[in-house]
């Protein structure tokens, strides 16, 4: 469960390191958020679906997961990646400070947590469906 939580976390952070600057130089911006939004969305859904699925959790075991998984990706992640793009390019950042930017990374991770959950939700009861579906056709109960 430990590697499939660090391989998400990678993934989401190549999407905001990667993903979202090459992408940006190869199409048009809305394109390239869209393509974005569309990795994050995929990594929930299918690390929620693992959680359930493949390492037996439960529904709020898997919701709880993906919710530790996308907290530390938006205030761990994209606030050092913030911090150092804050440092590196100084005029990008005109009339912020630096509080200001960490903090509001940090609170779109409390806005977004219902949407997260939603998308968690469906990634996992997946995983019990089709582990229900899985216990009828071998016709064990356990």
């Amino acid at each position: 469960m430990v590697i499939s939580f660090l391989v998400s976390l990678v993934v989401l952070a190549s999407g905001l390191a990667f993903v979202g600057p090459v992408a940006h130089g190869s199409m048009t911006p809305e394109m390239a958020n869209i393509l974005y939004i569309v990795l994050r969305v995929v990594v929930m859904l299918v690390f929620s679906f693992i959680a359930v699925r493949r390492f037996h959790k439960n529904t709020y075991h898997a919701l709880s997961f993906t919710g530790l998984l996308v907290f530390f990706d938006q205030v761990g992640v994209h606030s050092l990646w913030f911090a150092w793009q804050f440092r590196q390019n100084p005029a990008d950042w005109q009339g912020m400070d630096l509080i200001t930017v960490l903090y509001n990374s940090a609170f779109s991770y409390v806005v977004f947590l219902p949407v997260v959950m939603l998308i968690s939700f469906l990634g996992a009861s997946l995983g019990v469906y089709l582990n229900q579906r899985q216990v009828k056709r071998s016709g064990s109960a356990a």
